[in-house]
């Protein structure tokens, strides 16, 4: 019994820990080829710093996908176990439909408010151009947990760890070329950091949908995400421009950049809701308690 859970332990926890590996790399590289670049060894610490903190500002939404994901596990691992196909079919796009609900708004509200979120969390340190160009990261960090967890729910435990494997290699070769090139330098660094999680992903979904037969439903997908988030991110830029004209505190600023997110969460939320993004039975699946919080007009219409 040991062995047989130690069998399954070790890739999974392998898996994961080769998605943070890259940071250990580029303490190693990034620092030593912005010097190359031609900045001063002060410029190289601030311009790390700068990325350091980009890096954590992408991981945030994928906390939300990690625990939605692994609710999945069992249940691919049940379907697979009984030989029930169509069952994983479903909950393998399932999990795409919930890896573009997080991912794609996100995405967009991280790229709008990049500036107000650096002047609360980070004020006066820079960066929020970082965070501007590399946002596009969140879908493909989320697409790497999803296709995981659809390995390890198959039985296929090494085959996210090898993907990734590929990708830390891609990552090792941007950060060495792209960063000592003085008219790139740290926005190299973010460019490596994309290409460590988009390129496992194009592999893991050529494995998934070529060699093990389970249809991703990529556009059909991401359809209603991407034009409830494009109505929340009109909402939200709006907004923010107005926000910009009241000349307040870092208090004032804070609150209003807050009640900003919050909006673009309620016109997200309905907005998805009422175009079919997410149905009840999408809600009932992730939690029936979830389902009962929606307010009964909007349940009524939903499809």
């Amino acid at each position: 019994l040991i062995k047989k859970l130690l069998s399954y332990a070790f890739p999974i926890t392998l898996s994961a820990g080769m998605l943070n590996i890259g940071n250990f790399i580029d303490m190693f590289i990034v620092n030593n080829r912005l010097l190359d670049a031609g900045l001063t060894f002060t410029l190289a610490k601030t311009a790390f710093s700068q990325l350091a903190r980009f890096k954590n500002l992408v991981v945030v939404p994928n906390t939300f996908i990690v625990s939605l994901a692994s609710v999945l596990l069992p249940g691919i691992a049940a379907a697979n176990a009984v030989g029930n196909k169509e069952e994983v079919k479903r909950k393998v796009n399932f999990s795409v439909k919930v890896l573009f609900t997080i991912s794609i708004p996100c995405f967009i509200g991280l790229v709008i408010l990049a500036d107000p979120i650096y002047a609360i969390l980070y004020p006066g340190r820079g960066g929020a151009e970082l965070l501007k160009y590399g946002a596009v990261t969140v879908i493909f960090l989320g697409f790497i947990q999803v296709q995981n967890v659809i390995f390890q729910g198959l039985g296929k435990f090494y085959w996210g760890a090898g993907t990734m494997l590929v990708g830390i290699l891609c990552k090792l070769g941007l950060n060495y070329y792209l960063v000592a090139m003085p008219d790139i330098n740290i926005y190299g660094a973010v460019v490596s950091y994309f290409m460590n999680y988009f390129v496992p992903a194009i592999i893991n979904h050529y494995l998934i949908t070529k060699v093990l037969k389970y249809d991703m439903k990529i556009f059909r997908n991401a359809i209603s995400p991407l034009g409830s988030a494009i109505a929340m991110g009109i909402t939200i830029f709006l907004l923010n421009r107005l926000f910009i004209l009241i000349d307040g505190s870092y208090m004032v600023e804070s609150v209003l950049t807050i009640v900003n997110i919050v909006i673009g969460v309620i016109v997200y939320g309905v907005t998805l809701l009422l175009t079919g993004g997410v149905t009840k039975g999408d809600l009932k699946d992730m939690s029936p308690r979830l389902y009962k919080m929606v307010p009964s007009g909007i349940r009524q219409k939903m499809k």
